[in-house]
């Protein structure tokens, strides 16, 4: 094999790569949005018009970023945060993430898995289901 066929061989080894991460980086935001939008379908297909049930419906909870997420021990963790909403009497979705609560306890110092947590609660108390992300610090 001659150096210009080595050289195109080689180029097309990297482009395989390369169009096989983007596709799974595309792969992945397709994924979140259709779960994203089917949770919203979800809240307001369970959602009715009578005020009295209006009340029963927890928020929920959408965690940012990657989860679970890989970090190398001494690094700086940033947690991406989570996004929370909930079904208004009206059947419109609101934001509440203001009044989300996160538990972080990420030491990256030290190897081990972490679980950072988000809860929510609603105006008239129901509470959303916690997610959780876990965090692995390790040496890589």
């Amino acid at each position: 094999m001659n150096d210009k066929n080595l050289l195109n061989a080689m180029a097309q080894r990297a482009y395989f790569f390369v169009s096989l991460h983007t596709s799974i980086f595309y792969m992945k935001i397709i994924v979140k949005s259709f779960l994203f939008l089917s949770i919203i379908m979800l809240a307001f297909s369970a959602c009715e018009k009578d005020e009295e049930l209006a009340d029963k419906y927890a928020p929920f909870i959408i965690i940012n970023g990657e989860n679970p997420l890989w970090i190398r021990i001494g690094d700086t963790y940033t947690d991406a945060g989570a996004k929370a909403y909930d079904v208004d009497e009206s059947g419109d979705t609101i934001n509440i993430s203001y009044k989300l609560v996160t538990d972080n306890n990420v030491n990256t110092t030290i190897i081990g898995l972490y679980k950072v947590s988000y809860s929510v609660s609603d105006e008239n108390g129901n509470m959303a289901e916690e997610q959780i992300r876990k965090v692995y610090v390790n040496e890589f």
